[in-house]
């Protein structure tokens, strides 16, 4: 149960001095909480990991905002306790887009930013959970040395993670932004993500048709002029399959997800896993 003393006392640590107008938990370990007297919007972290999270949250706030169209909340404040953090943003209204919006392709927030251009040894270049290390190894064995365009990317660039209002998409949740990372991440993420997760839902049926799909759908969503469109689906796959396994496997991170969840997260590494078979052969 939520514990509105608890979120009370943790604002006024942080120095944010304005009362609770709404909370609601969210994920584990945290909290949304609107303020009072248009104060603005804040996002509780009380658990260790949901902290670390939040941290790379403030660090996107201090980088390159996003392209345009895109726009994001501004940064008015943020606490880290150690074990539990505070970030206090401008309120944002708007409304989640259909479900439905993810087929139709759309290019990342970051990617009209400067890019440089990285080998795939320099971006695969630390083990990945076992599940996808045979992956990992396959790809440096065949493209080590083939340069990728990286750049600043949102990390989980979704539908339920913008707000549209009045045409401005406002894009919210930066828990996992990179500075540096395949700039096609975004973009395959939009649409990839929602497929694969509903496809994870439906069983074993659909693994024989994502893995088919997949190639077609990799020349589809890739950026213009990409040399090796199969190439940087396999890097989204493997780089956000290998996190979500890492979270999957971590027992300070299991703990705070419910069965059904970590049923849903060990379908859906597993469709992974068998969609970079075939991609990868």
């Amino acid at each position: 149960m939520l514990d509105l003393g608890i979120c009370a006392t943790k604002l006024e640590v942080a120095g944010i001095p304005h009362g609770i107008d709404r909370a609601e938990a969210i994920d584990p370990g945290k909290v949304a909480i609107r303020l009072a007297n248009g104060g603005g919007f804040v996002k509780l972290a009380l658990h260790p990991y949901a902290a670390t999270l939040l941290q790379r949250e403030v660090t996107a706030y201090a980088a390159a905002a996003p392209c345009p169209p895109f726009r994001r909340p501004a940064l008015l404040g943020c606490h880290d306790g150690g074990d539990w953090g505070a970030l206090w943003l401008t309120l944002e209204e708007g409304r989640v887009p259909a479900r439905r919006s993810a087929l139709v392709p759309r290019s990342g927030p970051y990617e009209s930013v400067p890019t440089t251009l990285l080998p795939v040894e320099a971006i695969l270049a630390h083990p990945l959970p076992p599940r996808f290390e045979a992956h990992r190894l396959r790809l440096l064995e065949r493209f080590a040395g083939e340069p990728i365009r990286c750049g600043p990317i949102h990390g989980d660039f979704v539908y339920w993670n913008l707000l549209t209002d009045n045409g401005r998409p406002t894009l919210v949740d930066y828990e996992h932004f990179e500075k540096c990372a395949p700039a096609s991440h975004d973009r395959f993420q939009w649409t990839v993500l929602p497929l694969l997760r509903r496809a994870s839902a439906w069983g074993r049926a659909t693994s024989s048709l994502a893995a088919l799909a997949a190639a077609p759908l990799a020349y589809g969503l890739a950026p213009p002029k990409t040399a090796w469109p199969v190439l940087e689906l396999a890097l989204f796959l493997i780089r956000f399959g290998a996190r979500i396994e890492a979270e999957r496997t971590s027992p300070i991170v299991a703990e705070l997800y419910a069965f059904p969840t970590r049923r849903g997260q060990e379908r859906l590494v597993k469709l992974i896993d068998h969609v970079l078979g075939g991609l990868l052969g």
